[in-house]
């Protein structure tokens, strides 16, 4: 069965499609599970001054049952988050690491955070399960990957329904609210990920 067809599963969970792709990442490697997604869309988030690969990121919702509940996706960090905690303007979002060495997240409410609060650390390994938003209340969780803890971190990714309003917030180290408008990261859309290969680092 190739990963399309597990995808058309009518029965299919995150954490049944998870075990799976974690499962195949063992036995075959992280390199077969990208080139069995080779005609999958998606886009390539470049960062910074050099505009160094931060993620990719392959669409897998166009494979998914018509009534998957939200968004799935294939995320492959090259580098981590840069300064500050960043919300998720999502009601839930989920993540199983499939491949890599993890990556350090670092994650705090954005209440405690605002009153000079460090946020704690935790350590993601391949086979975690990492929740996101699923127990929140009147309060918003801010977090960020630190580091990663080798070349890359490969992870399953789904996000519940997006929250009113859907803007993204980054707070910054000091405190401050960073302006998105001084953004520097650059999207390069694909309708395959093989269109940004020669701009991807060779770390498989």
């Amino acid at each position: 069965m190739n990963i399309a067809e597990l995808l058309q599963q009518p029965n299919l969970n995150r954490v049944h499609l998870g075990q799976e792709l974690y499962s195949l990442c063992e036995e075959r490697g992280p390199q077969y599970l990208l080139e069995e997604l080779t005609d999958f869309p998606g886009k390539l988030i470049l960062k910074g001054e050099e505009q160094l690969p931060f993620l990719l990121r392959i669409d897998l919702q166009p494979y998914l049952p018509p009534k998957a509940t939200g968004k799935m996706l294939l995320h492959v960090f090259y580098q981590g988050d840069g300064d500050g905690l960043h919300s998720h303007p999502v009601e839930w979002a989920w993540a199983k690491i499939l491949a890599g060495d993890g990556y350090v997240e670092q994650r705090q409410r954005e209440d405690l955070y605002l009153k000079g609060i460090e946020p704690e650390s935790f350590e993601r390994l391949p086979g975690n399960e990492v929740a996101f938003n699923f127990l929140q209340s009147d309060y918003e969780i801010l977090h960020r990957v630190e580091r990663l803890k080798g070349p890359f971190s490969m992870s399953l990714f789904q996000n519940g329904p997006r929250k009113d309003p859907e803007e993204w917030k980054i707070v910054l180290s000091d405190r401050s609210i960073w302006d998105m408008s001084q953004d520097q990261s650059y999207d390069k859309p694909f309708r395959s990920w093989k269109e940004v290969e020669h701009l991807l680092p060779d770390v498989f």
